[in-house]
């Protein structure tokens, strides 16, 4: 599968502390690889257990890194702008949720903290039975969860500042949680089609889910676009349920209407056919062939296109899409 990265400069230390994605199943490359499925590939690889759909085990190879000392319950990677870390799933139980996600978030803020990058970018998280539940499902506990540790680790701020998040239900045992900090800020970029996730009525959850809906964040030599997991939702109600390709299209046209709103934030003009990688995440397995289709149809070609079977954190979504896009920093 091709590899997706930023053009090559002159400049080999500059190069090498540019953050890089790409796709690949090559072992002989430096830096930080997650492997999705039941069983990693090689021993250094780090698994997130998130079934593909395609034949091809579907990696994500984070380049232009290197590992720092070993840490208790992560595996942390850096450069002199990113810190990229896997919080280890031995200390996160999803028996209860709410205390899960409150560790686990503890821990991201206090690796952001021991190694000096106070922005939070990005994050990801994969638990079971997302949205099951007595009274509170799984996900509502989860934003509990993260919401305490919010209010008790990060810097707090007239303005609130997310990252960029995906939460996903998958069908194994276990919490996974990665994250991307910076030692700079981010730009949010919202959805002017949807209410901002934190702005959400409670009837959705008690507290609200703590992200914005993409974020961009801009170096001396790179521009990273990070788009949240996306999916069929206009205000804050789901449309077009039990209508998969309906669903997937809007998710489109919600992912659109941020490159537009990035562009506004000096991101370059960038289409969706020409982002660095989309993941699309399908409820039922069955949709996938005609999903695959449309996005095919839609993209002119999907090798920049992960697609996982998973749940989302509403049982009438069924589906949901996340995008990077990175782009160079143009000189003047």
């Amino acid at each position: 599968m091709q590899r997706h990265i930023l053009p090559n400069h002159s400049d080999m230390d500059t190069k090498q502390q540019q953050l890089h994605l790409s796709t690949s199943n090559s072992d002989d490359q430096a830096g930080f690889r997650l492997c999705y499925g039941n069983q990693p590939s090689t021993d250094s690889d780090l698994l997130i257990p998130l079934q593909g759909l395609q034949a091809n085990t579907c990696y994500d190879q984070w380049q232009g890194l290197t590992p720092l000392a070993v840490e208790q319950s992560a595996s942390v990677f850096h450069n002199d702008d990113y810190l990229l870390a896997v919080v280890s799933s031995s200390e996160l139980q999803t028996d209860d949720m709410s205390a899960a996600s409150y560790a686990g978030y503890s821990r991201i803020f206090q690796l952001m903290e021991k190694h000096g990058y106070p922005q939070l970018l990005r994050t990801w998280s994969y638990f079971p039975n997302i949205t099951e539940g007595d009274q509170v499902n799984a996900y509502q506990q989860f934003c509990s969860g993260r919401s305490q540790a919010y209010q008790e680790h990060a810097v707090s701020s007239s303005e609130p500042k997310y990252p960029a998040a995906t939460v996903i239900g998958h069908h194994a045992s276990g919490f996974q949680l990665y994250f991307i900090a910076a030692k700079q800020a981010g730009i949010s970029i919202e959805n002017p089609r949807q209410v901002n996730a934190f702005n959400y009525p409670v009837s959705y959850s008690k507290d609200a889910p703590l992200f914005a809906r993409a974020l961009l964040h801009t170096t001396a030599t790179q521009h990273v676009l990070f788009i949240s997991g996306t999916a069929s939702i206009i205000g804050h109600e789901t449309r077009h349920q039990d209508q998969a390709l309906a669903q997937l299209q809007e998710c489109l046209r919600n992912i659109e209407q941020l490159l537009v709103n990035a562009e506004q934030s000096d991101f370059p003009k960038t289409a969706l056919e020409n982002m660095t990688q989309l993941k699309v995440y399908i409820k039922n397995a069955e949709d996938y062939a005609e999903l695959r289709a449309a996005l095919a149809t839609r993209l002119g070609s999907l090798e920049h296109v992960q697609f996982f079977h998973a749940d989302m954190c509403r049982s009438d979504l069924l589906v949901e899409i996340e995008a990077i896009a990175m782009q160079p920093v143009c000189a003047t």
